[in-house]
């Protein structure tokens, strides 16, 4: 396949998962909550005993909703986005996506001549208002809702109620049939109770309790089947519970303890006449299956907070600042590769990187690519020896173009050079402040043009 081929077909596929998650009507696995790697803990225990499905004492004083600031026309209001539980006095877990719509409501609103002035979280049971300094997210969620869609907010003042984190491994000994319980903000309920007009200090948020048995345990890959179940092969739990949005970002309990963070489930979009000739789009629950990302997920990012190393959109203040909102992903004071010449020769950037996957260390490779004055992307990948799948050594060619925007795709020639075996796509943008290339590695079927995610890489000069 030539890489204009693949670039096509990436088009087609991004098209394709647009639909499937904003579908006006049909299935999809809706984000928000709708109706449905790394390291192990050691000395893991028993899911099964008298506390499984009982309710955690501060589930509630430690459950908050998440709302940005807007003000228009002089006139404030609070937009309702997601909840967020307390994990110590000054964090909030929730989920990546729900830090992603605070940066793009952010930047929405400020081209349209709307100012958001804060983001606070509002607490269960009592309406208290935190306000909200910092928002990160995952370094390898994707945007999928099969990636580590987990987020985490910074709190001004410090939280006097959290929630235990369960280890790796006691999550990861969840089984089917176990009993577990989410407790969040779903949006219907806020619509019928507040009819959008939530009001600070005076509207009183309280958390839906939901309860349900696990039904699955599954990894992002939806090749793999977990079993054995293992911490390193859980990435997700199905279970049955009819949540709605609203509820992305939920602690999800077992045994006193969370065990992931609830983002979303499977819900019908369809299309209602509303009234003068308007349309409406509701979602109505299409099955009683919720998802919810491992706990392993949200300590990793944890780890990632305390390092202090994350890229600009990946952590970012609140509210959003003005070079943040200005700066369109992939694009920048240059607008990404701009061809340049030097004393009359074009000029081409070599870029060297790592494809990795904390869940999947076969993913591992290292890239190595130019992009010409021409913004074409040639180069090669360099794969491991790995005895474990009977494979030595390997390299592939890799080719594919650039946009003048910042963005670039390119393909291998695995299929050459390893019959049998899928073709790698790798997609990504450079970050114009840094010079760094960051983007998702797939894998490719050419009979179905599904695509695989397979893990994240990041390249330099």
């Amino acid at each position: 396949m030539s890489a204009s081929d693949t670039s096509s077909r990436l088009s087609i596929w991004r098209l394709t998962r647009r639909i499937v998650l904003t579908a006006i009507a049909g299935i999809a696995v809706a984000a928000c909550g709708g109706g449905g790697g790394g390291s192990s803990d050691t000395n893991a225990v028993s899911s099964a005993g008298p506390a499984a499905g009982s309710t955690v004492s501060n589930l509630d004083a430690s459950t908050y909703m998440i709302g940005l600031k807007v003000v228009a026309n002089g006139r404030e209001t609070v937009q309702l986005i997601g909840t967020g539980f307390a994990i110590n006095d000054k964090l909030l877990a929730t989920n990546a996506h729900v830090v992603n719509a605070i940066l793009d409501f952010s930047r929405n609103a400020s081209r349209n001549g709307l100012q958001i002035v804060g983001v606070s979280a509002f607490q269960s049971e009592t309406g208290k208002e935190v306000p909200l300094l910092e928002a990160l997210s995952h370094p390898s969620y994707t945007g999928s809702t099969r990636s580590p869609d987990v987020g985490l907010l910074v709190a001004r003042n410090a939280l006097t109620n959290a929630l235990v984190l369960a280890s790796n491994d006691e999550a990861s000994a969840m089984r089917k049939a176990d009993v577990a319980q989410v407790n969040g903000f779903p949006g219907d309920v806020s619509d019928q109770i507040f009819s959008n007009n939530f009001q600070p200090g005076l509207s009183v948020p309280q958390s839906s309790l939901f309860t349900g048995n696990i039904q699955a345990l599954r990894n992002f890959d939806n090749r793999v089947v977990v079993d054995p179940p293992t911490t390193s092969t859980i990435d997700m739990f199905e279970y049955g519970m009819d949540t709605s949005p609203g509820t992305s970002g939920s602690a999800v309990i077992r045994n006193n303890k969370v065990v992931a963070v609830h983002n979303s489930g499977v819900v019908n979009m369809v299309l209602r006449p509303g009234p003068n000739n308007t349309v409406t789009i509701d979602r109505e629950v299409l099955a009683t299956a919720s998802f919810g990302i491992h706990v392993k997920h949200l300590h990793n990012l944890i780890r990632e907070y305390n390092t202090g190393v994350l890229e600009a959109d990946k952590r970012f203040a609140l509210p959003v600042s003005a070079a943040l909102l200005a700066a369109t992903p992939g694009r920048g004071q240059s607008g990404g590769f701009v061809p340049t010449t030097n004393n009359g020769a074009a000029n081409q950037a070599t870029f060297r990187g790592s494809v990795v996957n904390p869940s999947n260390g076969n993913v591992a490779h290292q890239v190595q690519f130019t992009v010409n004055s021409s913004l074409a992307v040639a180069g090669s990948s360099s794969w491991p020896a790995n005895p474990a799948l009977n494979l030595a050594q390997r390299s592939f060619v890799l080719s594919g173009a650039a946009t003048a925007n910042g963005t670039l795709e390119f393909v291998d020639n695995t299929p050459a050079v390893i019959p049998g075996f899928r073709r790698g796509v790798y997609t990504g943008a450079i970050n114009p402040a840094n010079g760094v290339i960051s983007g998702q590695y797939y894998e490719i079927n050419e009979t179905t043009n599904e695509l695989f995610y397979f893990g994240d890489w990041t390249a330099a000069r």
